[in-house]
């Protein structure tokens, strides 16, 4: 009698998900079938509608778990409703189910739990043969410290046991989010439709009714494979997001920095001085403090270029850039500028300092003798320092008073400082 109401209960579960299934405008079709099924189980109708709307939001949790829309699906009651006069339903013919043995197999890691010593070693034997690596536990709280140290993709628990039942085990592994997810069958002598809502509502996955039949059970177990292998591919794809996501900052980072920075000289490059200029103009003209900014030239670069080739010009630029780095700390910043020119920016600095930082530079340039293989000997550079005054209303006219000077340094035979001070 058993066997046959839980044949029945599995029918009727199939004419559920038929209605679940079924197009919006289609469901109402599907509901004299469940509930011919349902009064063969025995239940009326309140009953039925109790259960279908109780598995309803089931299905739902559990399409939110795996990420697979479920959709909206009205209660029993609305669809009895909505169908009217109902006609007395055909049988339907059952599709017929696959051998176990086509079904594609996996080996679990699979907790049992029950208190009756013979239940349980007959349990893991029917397991074990079919593959699956299976410890044991005698009670809800062994069971839970076994959780920690196995970490089982399945549980198959007993209702009814002297220290923490099956309810109470499901309950707590629901409520933590590193068990929350473990697939759990409850083993229950209870067939009781409202026995097995209340097993689901504590958190069960599904059920199996004592005495144990082993095909039931395995079939269970198969069904259960199924949903831990949809968890596992979303885990696996969880981390593969992860990594992409990864990858993608330290890609974001290196993007970043070629927009910043100039590969030859590892220094900021004009795009960042820009940005930094400005922020530093609004910050002077609010606070209403000084703001200079030198631009720098090499001298004679062009005949490097000509005489010893572009290479050479490089190893210029890039100790050039080293030496004039090493003369700044503080708030200055650094930038290339454009070819052989750079930017110097200097906050909060007032002229007399400010023609004493760049005539160190100047003097660290000049000093800085090269030894390679693309050149050997000194160079030089000329420096344009120009300061915020009030008659400037925009940055450009500040950039432009410091090209000047930069070209007044020039004119005056090169290596040189030229300084325009702040009007006031």
């Amino acid at each position: 009698p058993q066997v046959k109401a839980l044949a029945q209960l599995l029918n009727v579960a199939t004419k559920m998900a038929a209605v679940c299934m079924a197009p919006a405008g289609k469901r109402t079709d599907f509901v004299p079938a469940l509930l011919a099924h349902g009064q063969e189980l025995g239940l009326n109708q309140d009953s039925l509608c109790s259960v279908f709307d109780a598995a309803v939001i089931e299905w739902n949790e559990m399409g939110e778990t795996l990420k697979i829309a479920t959709g909206e699906v009205p209660s029993l009651a609305e669809l009895i409703k909505g169908a009217g006069k109902l006609p007395t339903p055909e049988p339907v013919q059952a599709p017929e189910e696959a051998p176990l043995e086509e079904v594609q197999r996996r080996s679990l890691r699979i907790l049992v739990v029950d208190d009756d010593a013979t239940d349980q070693a007959i349990l893991a034997k029917h397991l074990t043969d079919e593959g699956h690596v299976v410890t044991t536990a005698s009670n809800g709280g062994e069971a839970l410290q076994m959780v920690m140290e196995s970490s089982p993709q399945m549980i198959i628990t007993d209702w009814v046991m002297s220290e923490m039942d099956g309810m109470e085990l499901c309950r707590t592994m629901r409520r933590a989010d590193r068990t929350k997810h473990i697939y759990i069958i409850m083993l229950t002598v209870r067939d009781d439709c409202d026995d097995i809502v209340q097993a689901f509502n504590a958190g069960a996955d599904d059920f199996v009714v004592k005495p144990l039949n082993a095909k039931i059970l395995k079939a269970r177990v198969r069904a259960g494979e199924r949903v831990v292998s949809l968890q596992d591919q979303i885990e696996e794809d969880k981390e593969e997001i992860r990594r992409a996501a990864a990858d993608l900052a330290i890609v974001n980072r290196k993007l970043k920095k070629m927009a910043l920075f100039d590969n030859l000289t590892q220094l900021p490059n004009r795009h960042y001085g820009m940005n930094r200029l400005h922020k530093e103009w609004d910050e002077s003209t609010a606070d209403d403090k000084s703001l200079v900014c030198m631009i720098m030239d090499i001298d004679h670069f062009k005949s490097v270029n000509d005489t010893y080739g572009h290479d050479a010009g490089d190893v210029v630029l890039q100790a050039t850039a080293a030496a004039m780095k090493g003369v700044l700390d503080g708030d200055d910043v650094i930038c290339r500028w454009g070819g052989e020119e750079f930017l110097v920016i200097c906050p909060d600095l007032e002229i007399p300092a400010a023609a004493e930082l760049g005539d160190r530079i100047r003097a660290a340039v000049e000093a800085n003798q090269l030894q390679t293989e693309e050149f050997t000997g000194g160079i030089t550079i000329s420096i344009g320092v120009a300061a915020r005054d009030r008659t400037q209303t925009t940055l450009s006219e500040l950039l432009k008073t410091a090209d000047e000077a930069l070209y007044a340094a020039k004119e005056a035979g090169r290596n040189r400082v030229c300084v325009v001070g702040a009007k006031e």
